[in-house]
């Protein structure tokens, strides 16, 4: 049986009093999902119909380039709510791929019973809002930020662009001559600013990888 504290902690439902929390897990639908490690909770392109929100577990999220030639991928833990802007607009698909690197624990929601539940919280309502929101400013910011002017600016700026989160740890998988294309730098331009981040020891290189062990110290 669902608890009250297994919801708590979850930013949709911050603010809420223990009493609210009770009325939630008391009277709401949430489907229960335990997920192997290395089982995809999500798949790209699948159609999004129900809110998922992992409640115990890491998770690794990976995204492709639409041509494919790319791919990065990101580590995160609970509690996630995986792609809410997801469940209503014109583009009602997962955007990435959401693998358990760890056993995990899910629950599920589907939009009328979250919408139901909007109505009837309106804390609930709130958080949802500032969860898009929050997300719709930050992408909005990117686009005024000035021009990266150095070639580790360039690549640094290239691959913030590109995640959900801003810190943590990132694997990019992309070869040398498509960085260079996507950043409108030379192959020669994009290696030196490579083995310069490398020797200041912000990333780790390998054939055709980069990892990041902290985006945020980029």
């Amino acid at each position: 049986m669902l608890k009250a504290k297994t919801i708590a902690n979850i930013p949709l439902f911050i603010g809420l009093t223990q009493n609210e929390l009770d009325d939630i897990v008391r009277t709401v639908h949430f489907d229960s999902h335990h997920h192997k490690k290395g089982n995809d909770i999500i798949k790209e392109y699948s159609a999004c119909n129900d809110l998922t929100i992992v409640t115990r577990g890491r998770v690794a999220i990976n995204t492709y380039s639409d041509n494919r030639s790319y791919h990065i991928i990101e580590y995160e833990r609970d509690p996630l709510i995986i792609e809410p802007d997801k469940l209503f607009g014109m583009a009602t698909h997962y955007r990435s791929t959401y693998t358990a690197l760890t056993p995990c624990d899910t629950l599920t929601i589907h939009k009328d019973k979250l919408l139901h539940l909007m109505k009837s919280h309106i804390i609930v309502r709130l958080n949802y809002l500032n969860i898009i929101c929050h997300k719709t400013q930050l992408l909005e910011n990117q686009l005024w930020h000035n021009n990266p002017t150095d070639l580790k600016a360039c690549v640094t700026t290239f691959i913030r662009q590109h995640t959900k989160r801003p810190t943590g740890k990132k694997t990019v998988y992309i070869k040398m001559v498509q960085l260079a294309r996507e950043t409108n730098l030379s192959r020669l331009e994009v290696s030196k600013a490579l083995n310069m981040l490398q020797d200041e020891e912000k990333i780790i290189l390998k054939r055709g990888i980069i990892e990041i062990p902290e985006l945020q110290l980029l």
